[in-house]
């Protein structure tokens, strides 16, 4: 009776959506790449013209950027912070929001 009412369902701490997981995992192996040619100073450029988001950017169609910005990251806790809060807040709001298997 009471078990069948939302706020009474014990959370599935375990498990984590498949979504989730793959956004860290991204961010991850991006972050190795972006740290295995920061090397080479023309990287930096590239980064900083070509996936930072920007309004000059998207004036010369570069709408990639809407998506890349997403995975540039400053440094080591910036990644950390990030992935964490995809971690803790990832699977409640795929809940929230619905998804396949919500």
């Amino acid at each position: 009776m009471l078990e069948d009412r939302d706020y009474m369902r014990q959370p599935e701490y375990g498990r984590r959506t498949s979504l989730t997981v793959a956004l860290i995992v991204v961010n991850a192996i991006i972050y190795l790449f972006e740290l295995s040619v920061s090397g080479n100073p023309r990287s930096l450029f590239i980064e900083d013209n070509y996936f930072a988001l920007s309004g000059e950017g998207l004036k010369s169609g570069f709408v990639w950027q809407l998506l890349t910005f997403q995975f540039m990251h400053a440094g080591l806790l910036h990644i950390f912070l990030n992935c964490w809060a995809i971690f803790v807040f990832g699977a409640p709001l795929k809940k929230r929001w619905g998804g396949k298997n919500s």
